[in-house]
């Protein structure tokens, strides 16, 4: 999870498809709301920490970011986004052992105990269900595990372009 208002690749998949990014994900060099995806990717800018504003409390969210710069940035030799080039990025792990905390024992009834209280949690018209971080990605890897993965249209053409030179067929995709 980041603690930004959206990850580059949501603005890559937004800018594939041709369609805006909501004000308040990112800024350019000066500080300007951008929401043309290919305006970030060309100039100098920012996605915004979580928040995206004072009144909607960036200033969680840019806490939350520097703690997560210091532990996935810092602590991992990398640097950090500050000082790495856009659009490369690096990866920080941590294992835990969790029957050395006092609740190890009891973690995973507890962990499944959260998990129902979440679903049962009621929303507001229109949203789906309270879902877990990860959960969302478990079920899509789950159906794409069973049913396969669909392509966008413009990797689907970037692969028979290769699969012509490379005389390989391409014949179990289809597009999104």
């Amino acid at each position: 999870m980041a603690p930004t208002m959206a990850i580059a690749n949501k603005l890559y998949m937004l800018q594939w498809a041709g369609k805006p990014m909501p004000e308040g994900w990112a800024i350019d060099g000066e500080g300007r709301p951008i929401t043309d995806p290919n305006v970030y990717f060309a100039l100098p800018g920012a996605i915004l920490p979580l928040g995206s504003t004072p009144a909607n409390g960036v200033h969680k969210g840019f806490g939350l970011l520097v703690l997560v710069e210091a532990l996935a940035g810092l602590l991992s030799g990398d640097g950090g986004s500050m000082l790495r080039k856009k659009g490369e990025h690096c990866h920080a792990f941590c294992a835990l052992r969790i029957d050395a905390f006092p609740s190890g024992g009891s973690f995973g009834a507890l962990m499944d105990e959260m998990v129902e209280r979440l679903h049962a949690t009621p929303t507001v018209e229109g949203a789906g269900r309270v879902r877990y971080p990860g959960e969302r990605g478990n079920q899509t890897y789950a159906e794409r595990s069973a049913q396969g993965i669909p392509l966008r249209p413009h990797v689907l053409n970037d692969l028979r372009q290769v699969g012509e030179e490379l005389r390989l067929p391409l014949d179990e995709v289809w597009e999104v």
